[in-house]
Formats: C-alpha cells, sequence, structure tokens
C-alpha cells in the first residue's frame, strides 16, 4: 500500500523549489538551522491569495469534491499567488482521500497549495502523518512573499481532536520570528480557532506569550466550519467557512491603503450555480501602526489566594495608561469544555476609586480542589478589541485548612505524554516508565525523587503503553517508526528490534507462555504475535481497519477491536481469526470507523454465567461483554466506553470500574453487567483508565483532574487538580503515591489524601 501511495503523490521537490525562491524553507528541521538574519525578504510588492478551510474530501461524498473543483477551478483562473488550507482537507485521512484530494487539484496549482494538517488527518491516522507529508511535506513550516512572513503551524495531536503547542515547536516558532526580527509583518496559518471563546489548544496562551513581541498581524484558521473575525492580543483573527459544506473560501489581497500604509483586505468569496464567485469585503488589516488592543495588555496581574475559611482569593489588575477601557473581566479556563466552544464564567473586576487603572475583586474558590489552575484576565477596549493574559496560579486552601504540599516531585521531559505509565521493579528499587511523542523512553527513580535512571530514544513518537514481561526485566516499546524495541530494565539496552510495515500505534500486550512469551501488537490494519525472548515474528493477520487500541488474551485467544466496526479473536499460538463480531457496521468506512471499536482497550473479565470467560471491549455507544469462545453477547452496558480500559477488583467481590469519555464512572457486576453504582466527575475522561490507589478508586479527567472514589458506592473522597494541560495518560500508583503525565510533558508524583478502607 505504501509503495502504490507513492507512486501518485505529488513530486515535493517542486515544492521545495517553489518555497526557496520565495525565501522559505520547507520543515522544523531546516528552518532551526538558517542563521540569524539569513532571510532575505521579498520585495514589498501587492499580490493576492486564496485560503480554504474544511474541505473533508470523501470518495463517499462526490458533492464535496465538486464543490472543491469549483473553488480551485475559479482560483486558477485569478492572479492568485498561492493557496492556503488551513486543514481538515479530507475527512479521516484515508489513502483514497488523498488521492481523491490529488486528483482535484488542477495541474497549473499543484506546487501552489500550501496546506496544515486538521484533526481529521490526525485523528485516525494509521500512517502517522507519513501520507499527509507524502502529499504535502512538513506540517509545520515558512515563507516569505510580498513583503510578508507567512507560518504554518501544526499544533495536531496524533489520534486526538484537539489542538497542542508542544515545547519543541514553540521553540521553533520562537526561533523563526526571531530570524525576521520584530518590525516584518507576520500571517499565522493552522487549523484551529484561537482565543476568544474557542478551547480547542488548551495551552493557547504560550502561543500568545511567543508573538506578543513581534508584528503578528493575522491569523487564519478553520474548524468551527464558520465565518468570525475578532481582534484580539495586537492580531486580527480570522475563521473561515467549512468548503464542504457550499464552494465558499476567502480572497486575499496585500495593497496599500489611501494613506499609503499596507493592508490586507480580506474577501468572502462563495459561487453559486455557473456564475462566478461574488466577493464581499470582511475586514481589512493593517499590517503596520498600532495593533488591535496593543494597550490593553496589563501591567501588573497579581492572585493572591485564599487565606482563611471563606475560600476567597483576591485578583489586582493594573493598566496602562494608554488603555481605552471599557471592562476587565476574569475566568478560570472552563473545565467543563473539551475541544469546544464556551461563553465562559467571566467574572468583572470594579475600578479603583482613586485610578480607573487599578482594577480588583473577590476571587472565589471554596468549591474548587486544591492544585494549579489557568487564570484567564480580558481587558476589553471601547472598541470590542480585547487582551487575553494568562497566569497558572495555585490554591492551596480551602475551608481554612492550608494544603500541606501534595506534589512530591516533579520531572520535566518536554514532551507530550499520551501512553499510560507504569512502575516496574528494577532490583530492589521502583522506576516509573514513561513514553513521549518524541519517541524517547524513560525510567524515573522513585527512591530519588524521579530523576531519570536511563533514557532510550526511537525515531518516532510512542503513542501506545509499552509491555514487560512476567520478570520484569525487560520492557517491550513500538514506536510509530515502524519498529518494536526490547529494552533491558536495568539499564536501558537494546535487547533486539523487530520491524513492522506500518507505524506502531496501539498498547502492547505481553502473554506468558511456557517457552518464551508472546507480545501481541496493533499494527495499523494488522495484529501481529513476536517472540518475546527472539523479537522474531510468529505470525501477522490482516484486519479490515485501524485498531489503536489494546488486545486482551485469555491465554488461549487474542481479542482486538478495530475501525471495521468489528471484534475479532484471534488464536494466539497462529494469528488464525477464530471469530469475528460486528459491533457497528454503517453506509461508509468513515461513519463505521466513527462508531467502531478501534481505539478499545480490551479486558478478559472474571467468568460470567455459566463459568464462561468473557472480553470486554467498548466503542462510542456502549461496552460489550462477549463470550471469549464464541463472540456472542452476554451484557452491554450504554456509554462511550471506546478510550478508557476498566480497573478490575477482586475484593471483596468481583467489581468493573468503567470510565466513559463524558466524565461518568460506573461500578458494574462484570458477570451481568449489572450496575451497583454510578458518579459523574467534573470533566470529561479519554484514554486515562480507572486505577487503584491506597484502596481508593482515581480516575484522571482530560484536563487534569484526579478524583478519588470509594469503590463501595462511588463517593468522592479525593479530589486534586495537577495539570492545567490535557491528560490522556493513565496514572501509576505505588502506596499511596499517584504518578500522573499529560501533554505539558510533565511526570508528577502526588501523595493521594483517601485512606484505605
Amino acid at each position: 500500500m505504501k509503495q502504490e501511495f507513492k507512486k501518485w503523490k505529488t513530486d515535493p521537490i517542486d515544492r521545495r523549489d517553489f518555497l526557496k525562491k520565495t525565501g522559505g524553507i520547507m520543515g522544523l528541521a531546516m528552518m532551526s538551522q538558517l542563521p540569524f538574519g539569513s532571510f532575505v525578504l521579498a520585495d514589498n510588492q501587492d499580490f493576492s491569495f486564496a485560503i480554504i478551510a474544511d474541505t473533508h474530501i470523501d470518495p463517499y461524498n462526490p458533492a464535496r469534491s465538486e464543490r472543491l473543483r469549483t473553488i480551485f477551478n475559479e482560483i486558477s483562473n485569478t492572479k492568485a499567488n498561492f493557496v492556503l488550507h488551513v486543514g481538515d482537507m479530507v475527512e479521516a485521512g484515508f489513502a483514497e482521500e488523498y488521492q481523491e484530494f490529488d486528483k482535484i487539484l488542477p495541474a497549473e496549482l499543484k506546487n501552489r497549495v500550501y496546506g496544515v494538517p486538521g484533526n481529521h488527518e490526525v485523528r485516525w491516522d494509521e500512517w502517522a502523518g507519513e501520507l499527509y507529508e507524502d502529499l504535502f511535506g512538513e506540517s509545520q513550516y515558512s515563507f516569505d512573499h510580498g513583503g510578508i512572513h507567512f507560518i504554518a503551524l501544526d499544533p495536531t495531536q496524533l489520534l486526538q481532536e484537539p489542538g497542542y503547542f508542544t515545547a519543541s515547536q514553540l521553540d521553533w516558532l520562537e526561533k523563526d520570528l526571531k530570524k525576521i526580527g520584530e518590525h516584518t509583518p507576520v500571517v499565522v496559518y493552522l487549523h484551529y480557532p484561537i482565543g476568544n471563546n474557542n478551547y480547542y489548544i488548551i495551552n493557547e496562551n504560550k502561543f500568545f506569550e511567543v508573538v506578543e513581541r513581534y508584528n503578528v498581524r493575522a491569523v487564519f484558521t478553520g474548524h468551527i466550519h464558520r465565518e468570525e473575525v475578532w481582534k484580539q492580543n495586537g492580531m486580527t483573527l480570522i475563521s473561515l467557512p467549512a468548503a464542504k459544506d457550499s464552494a465558499v473560501y476567502h480572497w486575499v489581497e496585500k495593497k496599500n491603503a489611501a494613506n499609503g500604509s499596507p493592508i490586507l483586505a480580506i474577501y468572502h468569496a462563495e459561487i453559486t450555480g455557473t456564475s462566478p464567485s461574488g466577493k464581499t469585503l470582511l475586514v481589512e488589516i493593517l499590517l503596520d501602526g498600532v495593533k488591535p488592543a496593543q494597550f490593553e495588555k496589563p501591567k501588573l496581574v497579581h492572585f493572591t489566594g485564599p487565606k482563611d475559611a471563606s475560600g476567597t482569593g483576591s485578583l489586582h489588575v493594573e493598566l496602562s495608561p494608554k488603555s481605552s477601557i471599557q471592562s476587565v473581566q476574569y475566568q478560570f479556563w472552563p473545565e467543563d469544555t473539551y475541544a469546544g466552544k464556551n461563553p465562559g464564567d467571566w467574572q468583572d473586576l470594579i475600578p479603583s476609586k482613586s485610578s480607573r487603572l487599578q482594577w480588583r475583586g473577590n476571587v472565589h474558590t471554596s468549591d474548587m480542589a486544591l492544585g494549579v489552575y489557568l487564570l484567564q484576565v480580558r481587558v476589553t477596549n471601547t472598541q470590542g478589541e480585547f487582551w487575553d493574559e494568562f497566569q497558572e496560579v495555585s490554591i492551596d486552601k480551602s475551608e481554612g485548612i492550608i494544603s500541606k504540599s501534595r506534589m512530591n516531585w516533579v520531572q520535566e521531559l518536554r514532551s507530550p505524554i499520551q501512553s499510560d505509565l507504569i512502575v516496574v521493579q528494577n532490583g530492589a528499587s521502583a522506576l516509573v516508565v514513561a513514553s513521549t511523542m518524541d519517541g524517547e523512553i524513560v525510567t524515573l527513580n522513585l527512591d530519588d525523587k524521579g530523576k531519570a535512571n536511563w533514557s532510550y530514544k526511537t525515531r518516532a513518537a510512542i503513542i501506545g503503553t509499552p509491555a514487560v514481561n512476567k520478570k520484569q526485566d525487560r520492557i517491550f516499546v513500538g514506536s510509530a517508526d515502524h519498529t518494536l524495541y526490547a529494552l533491558d530494565t536495568q539499564s536501558g539496552s537494546l535487547i533486539w528490534t523487530c520491524k513492522l510495515p506500518k507505524p506502531i500505534l496501539g498498547t502492547l500486550h505481553y502473554i506468558e507462555t511456557e517457552a518464551s512469551g508472546i507480545v501481541l501488537i496493533p499494527v495499523g490494519r494488522m495484529m501481529a504475535g513476536v517472540n518475546a525472548e527472539t523479537g522474531s515474528l510468529l505470525w501477522s493477520t490482516q484486519i479490515e481497519g485501524l485498531s489503536a487500541g489494546e488486545p486482551a488474551s485469555d491465554g488461549r485467544f487474542a481479542f482486538i477491536g478495530a475501525g471495521d466496526g468489528k471484534v475479532r479473536a484471534l488464536d494466539v499460538a497462529t494469528g488464525k481469526v477464530i471469530w469475528t463480531r460486528p459491533l457497528a457496521i454503517k453506509d461508509a468506512p468513515y461513519r463505521t470507523l466513527l462508531y467502531s471499536p478501534w481505539a478499545s482497550k480490551a479486558a478478559v473479565l472474571p467468568k460470567g454465567p455459566d463459568d464462561r470467560p468473557l472480553v470486554l471491549v467498548g466503542d462510542v455507544t456502549n461496552a460489550y461483554a462477549l463470550d471469549c469462545a464464541t463472540g456472542a453477547e452476554v451484557w452491554r452496558l450504554k456509554g462511550g466506553f471506546l478510550y478508557s480500559s476498566p480497573l478490575i477488583l477482586s475484593e471483596p467481590e468481583p467489581l468493573l470500574i468503567l470510565a466513559d469519555e463524558w466524565g461518568k464512572v460506573f461500578a458494574v457486576e462484570p458477570a451481568t453487567g449489572v450496575v451497583r453504582w454510578m458518579v459523574t466527575t467534573q470533566q470529561r475522561i479519554f484514554n486515562a483508565s480507572p486505577v487503584l490507589a491506597n484502596g481508593m478508586v482515581y480516575v484522571t479527567g482530560v484536563n487534569g483532574l484526579v478524583t478519588g472514589l470509594n469503590p463501595k458506592d462511588g463517593s468522592v473522597v479525593d479530589r486534586y487538580h495537577f495539570s492545567t494541560g490535557y491528560t490522556y495518560s493513565t496514572p501509576a500508583s505505588l502506596g499511596n503515591i499517584l504518578f500522573a503525565a499529560g501533554q505539558d510533558g510533565k511526570v508528577r508524583a502526588v501523595t493521594v489524601t483517601a485512606q484505605s478502607l
């Protein structure tokens, strides 16, 4: 499949030649090597370009192809110097969708379309970005044209819905901007809307901090399928309507205003019938002079946490004498929002009687868990422009009780962590194993405050959780570089590798056998079994849909869900398919994928009725308990159980703890599916699974809140807000310490306060 794909992709040499001619260099690695001052800006000339968003090309929906063809045909007949596409080019990242897009693209535009991926390119991408890169090149880059510096940003997260700016991306952005200086006008384009009431990139504050002192004038985005314009933090930000719904795009002209100042004029262009588009002026953006809300940036933001039993803190904001103030407000980043819009819970500050530049107010925190939060202050001027200032704050006092620090230590790995943390024994010591999206696996020494014991670097992202053999002397790691690694637990030295045909995105599962043990590996649309002693491939079995979840095994069969809507049982020794159970078959591959168990973390349950072993799998609508021998359904539970694996408790009697994506936690009898109790937590839950710590059940919300529950009745016994970043990783535990990690790349050791019953 990979070689067939390379036959039709656009020649990347032509694209790179174009970028070199216009002053830019493709890719993070090349850009970071340019010496300071080596940029040569093109002449300050007039030019035009087009912007397209959210085409969602899908061969099963030909109307979308026709709309994009209509747009491209019109642009081909204009004087557009190039075309920007702000993501969601295709529906699900399937090869046939990219082929359809390439077929629609006219020859005269082949090397003039510059894109960034959206969530639909990465959410279900079994090739881990390889197909996108083959067609469009690197996903983050910059170039110059007509006196403007253009920056393409890619905060997408592989296999996830929202965006996140990694430390390395922000470093690259800072270096890129330094090269062109503080005065060159800059246009940024990315998929997710940023600022205003958009909460799709949880660390958008880091972006605002980096670009603040540079001349970034315009930011173009898509994703929300609506046309919106707002002026914030010195920039005009624009989201585009979706081209999948109508033949619509934005036409942009760089020219001089009547007073001689350079501007960007943005036009809404929509094609109806066979007539050329009517272009309506949407907004004009000045490229020099005073920036929007420039003087509304606070000179000081000072938060003081609560000091008494009231749980009330205070906030003081000091503004510039040049500000033109309409209102000053604050809120904490919305905890109940994940990858969506939210009008916010803004609270007004009050100006001081002695000075209109001093604004104050009380901040009520009594209903908030202890921990760290992102405070957001918004200063709006009389023109409706605003400046958002962010500050990470700690709340360490509630109901008059000062909390002893619950954070034992923090280790900074700088790269997002999606895989689960695991604890392994290293002789007499214990290690926490963490794996990053930069492809590094690190062991942290628990006897030395989490100091790194050893690390090993693969060549691509580690998404799924590593596996450990029974002796715990070997760690097996699957990487998106198509390789399975076996590492020595004590030293981190490489024992063997096994090359596989696709990126490894799923979680590994180890089976102990009398001979040597077997590592089960989901590899794209294939399941593989590898000899744990030698690394030799024992078998591989093709399945018809993406599998990026976790297989389970009862020792005889391996069970795996896939993107074709089916669950399969495979013979562990041979890989032969024993049975197939359809769960969700829809009218098109994309819809089937949406409702399929593609990311399900399967688990073998305690025996069910008639002493039958059961396997549990989940999708976005139900959890299913299936007979291990036949695949017959024994029971089901309604809920979004695709991402989280169950916690199986054996005492005082068998009990399953299940977390669904909407933040609900269920205690279920494994044999019958009868619900003992259910509780709704304050945040949604993705990928992170329930764990047991000090006798209590702990669940991790996607916005960094861990909640401790009494397994007897689901009552909340503990809460702690350990992170302001997205969290997909399941914590590990040892005694009364919880080890938690997230997209911010930090591993934290947190003391749990609930006591074992």
